[in-house]
This record gives structure tokens, sequence and C-alpha cells, in this order.
């Protein structure tokens, strides 16, 4: 069946992508990260700043702003920043980067390049990684897509001298994405290896085009940085994020740090399809042209060094080396090609693959997506944060009161907020907003100044307009 399809294999990843992650994609309320984001959103679309990001109108640096900048885009489309516009870049960017693991795979086969593209496109797309969190409004998988595609690029131009310059013209552009989206580490696993290449290849021409790729590439980022850089935490917020600490660690300490599950969660969660690219180490040789030898050294380089390398970082979770992904993926799809008709492993990893991700989808939105009795909470708290806010008079901003807020439950306010503190209350104009938590809600509820909209369930907040 995979050989009948496999010519059409762009429109049928397409396809499954979208049966795939988009069945109710809104059914979850915002989790992790997402209510951060969309803040962020919400507030670059109401002030137009959309360098210097806020969250309740304090600077927020701890990421790059690429993922809000597309939530608001989306957000523009669909009229509102809501649970679409935050999740479906993470859809539309995984689905992308299935189609370059493809394009990359049957690049690298040796034959029935149309099966090793539908193959490596399949393994990015139904792996349990993208099952994950493709349907997140997460930086991850916009990261490792566009990070693959500038490598896709890349290997293009190095393969096609007509069309080089143009393919590593959109090299720059495309890491310079994956740098916006989630900083340098994604990017330095496709870095490592485009760098090890030319040195190993002794093409000291390319080795300076390939390093002038990442420097070029990594200028919007640093742009980015020094219009931050006069945030009063961004020093120490920067070295958190990229060192977590490790350098300060001595050996031993260091080895106690180190969470030794991390490399076994890692290759459980890129299983079946790392299966297929243990082939090409340990199995039957897999015959390749002369001139594709190279880029099956520098996959191998992308996904192993920096991948092995954070698994026993201080720190470190099974997600992060999830760059790897897409090499692996690519190698996944060749490998399968080459050895499609020879045996059964192939075809046994790849509709295990299949079934694994599909039945993950099946359960988390069929059964999980919305219907805990923490999500339904959520969801109605956030209807009656939205009903409160949304109806108190004109004013444009919003006001969440002291204390660490629950940024999924503020998202669902529907417009841009500020933090101000409980001695700050009184000095707010007439008409202003206020969320109020406990403490500042006892205080404003004995005030003449301040008329009471409403509670928000169970949460402590209550809802303040002033007169």
């Amino acid at each position: 069946m995979l050989t009948t399809i496999a010519p059409y294999w762009p429109l049928a990843i397409i396809v499954c992508g979208a049966i795939l992650f988009l069945p109710g994609l809104e059914w979850a309320p915002f989790r992790g990260e997402e209510g951060r984001r969309v803040l962020q959103a919400l507030e670059l679309l109401n002030d137009g700043d959309w360098w210097r990001l806020t969250v309740l109108g304090e600077p927020y640096v701890s990421k790059p702003p690429l993922l809000p900048w597309l939530m608001a885009g989306f957000g523009v489309l669909i009229g509102q920043v809501n649970e679409w516009a935050a999740r479906l870049p993470g859809v539309v960017l995984t689905i992308a980067g299935a189609l370059g693991a493809g394009a990359m795979a049957s690049r690298l086969a040796a034959c029935q390049r149309s099966l090793a593209a539908l193959i490596g496109a399949s393994a990015y797309l139904f792996s349990i990684y993208a099952a994950q969190m493709a349907r997140v409004g997460e930086t991850d998988m916009t990261a490792i897509a566009f990070t693959g595609l500038g490598f896709l690029c890349w290997a293009e131009a190095r393969l096609s001298r007509r069309r080089a310059p143009w393919l590593a013209a959109a090299s720059v552009a495309l890491f310079a994405l994956a740098f916006l989206a989630k900083g340098p580490i994604p990017v330095a696993f496709a870095a490592l290896a485009m760098v090890a290449t030319e040195v190993i290849e002794r093409d000291w021409r390319r080795l300076l085009v390939a390093i002038a790729i990442i420097l070029v590439a990594a200028v919007p980022l640093l742009v980015w940085v020094k219009l931050n850089s006069a945030v009063p935490t961004v020093e120490h917020t920067w070295k958190a994020e990229l060192l977590r600490g490790a350098p300060s660690l001595s050996l031993a300490a260091w080895l106690a740090a180190v969470n030794w599950t991390v490399l076994p969660a890692a290759l459980l969660l890129m299983c079946p399809w790392i299966l297929l690219v243990g082939r090409w180490a340990w199995g039957p040789a897999i015959a390749l042209p002369a001139d594709r030898r190279w880029l099956l050294r520098a996959l191998f380089l992308y996904a192993v060094p920096l991948g092995l390398a954070i698994c026993f970082w201080p720190d470190s979770r099974p997600r992060y080396p999830m760059p790897a992904l897409w090499p692996v993926a690519v190698l996944a799809g060749a490998s399968a090609a080459a050895c499609w008709r020879s045996d059964r492993l192939a075809s046994t990893v790849v509709v295990a693959g299949i079934l694994v991700a599909t039945g993950w989808q099946v359960v988390m939105v069929g059964f999980i997506a919305g219907r805990t009795k923490d999500q339904r909470r959520l969801r109605s708290d956030g209807r009656t944060l939205h009903a409160l806010v949304g109806s108190a008079g004109r004013q444009p901003n919003g006001v969440a009161v002291n204390g660490f807020p629950n940024h999924n439950l503020l998202a669902y306010a529907g417009r841009p907020l500020d933090r101000v503190g409980v001695a700050d209350i009184q000095r707010l104009p007439p008409g202003a907003v206020v969320i109020a938590d406990d403490e500042a809600a006892g205080t404003l509820r004995h005030s003449p100044d301040w008329h009471l909209k409403g509670s928000i369930g169970s949460t402590g907040l209550a809802v303040f307009t002033h007169r």
C-alpha cells in the first residue's frame, strides 16, 4: 500500500497531519506555557512593539519572540487569540517539518526515493515527540522544523551549484527563524553537522559559507538581545536558560546532577523509528552513491553528538534532545526504503509507529482533552473571567494584582493586562478594571470607589471596576 501512495507523499503527509492534529484542537484549555505566550501576543498587538515583549506589562526575555508573533498573526486571521491561534503554529510547522524530512530522505536514498520520502516524513509526523508537542502552543516543534528546513536548504545548495546562492539565502532565513523561535540550542545541532562536514571534507570555501550562513542567521536574534539588554534581570535569565548552572559545578557535582534516565527516555520517545537508524551503523551495508556519503555523515553529526551531550547535561529533560528527531526521521526513511523488500523490519516499524502515534492522539483527543476535572474547571473559570472583564466598560487594560498569577487563566481575559501592586490600585483612573487576588479583593470590597463585578469560581480572584 505504501508503494502505491509514495508518489503522492506530500499530499498524503498534509492530509495525515491535518487528520492527526486538527480535530479537537481547541478542546483542552490553555496549559503549560501557552497562557504566557497568549498574553505576549495580546500585548504586542495592543502596543505594537514586536521586539520588546511583555507579560502583564512587564518585560519578558526568557524566550525569543517568534512564537508570540505567529500566535498574534493567526489571531488576526481568526479574529481572536484563542486556542486555535495558540496551537495552529505548532501544527502547521510540524507538517512543514515532516515535508522537509521527507524531501531530505528522498535526497539521501539510493533507491525508491518516493518511498523513502513518505517513510521519512511519517517518522517525523508519527513520532511520539510530535504526538506530545505538535498540538501545544510551545516553541519546540517550531524551532525543530525551521532548523531542519534550514539544514535541508544548506544540503540542497551543496548538491546543486546552479541554485546554490538562492538556497543558501533560504537557509539563512530559515535558521534565523529557528534562532528567533528558541534561541541557539536547536540550531547548534545543525550547525555542528554543517561545520564538521566541511572540515572532514577539507572543503575550506564551503566551510566559510557554512559559518557565514549561521552567523548571518543569528543577526535577528542578536538584534532582539540588544533591544532587550536593558532589562534588569536579563543577564541572569539568559544564563539560567542556556547554562542552568552547569559550568559552576565540579565533576562530582556534575555527575550527581545528571538525570541518568534522560537518555533511555529520549530513545524510547524516538521509538520505533530509531530502530531503522541502527541499520546504517550495524545492519547490512546500504549502498550510497559517492556524492551522497557526506550527507549520511552530516545527518549522524546532526543527531548524535549534541543529542547525547544534552542527555548528560545537569537538569536535562527527555524532551531536550528533540532537535535530533528531524535527522533521525530522515535516516529512518532512507533506511526503510533501501531494505523495504529484503526483510519485514521496515514494514513492522512503520506500522507500529503509525499505530502508536494514532492511538496516542485518539486517547488524548477522545478521552482526555477538555474532559478532566481540572480542565473543565479552568475552562469554566476562563469563560467567567472573559465575561466579567469583557463587559467591564471600555477601559483597554485589565489589571492583575500581585502574587504569582495563573497565566493560563488570565489569557482568557482576551485583552492586554497589566500588573500593579495593592498600594497602587487607588491611583487607577475611573473605569479601570482590576482582577484582584484574595489580598486585594478584601480591601476593594470595603472601598466605596470600587464595584464588584463578580468572582471567578474557586480561584480566589474577583473582578472590580473603579467607579
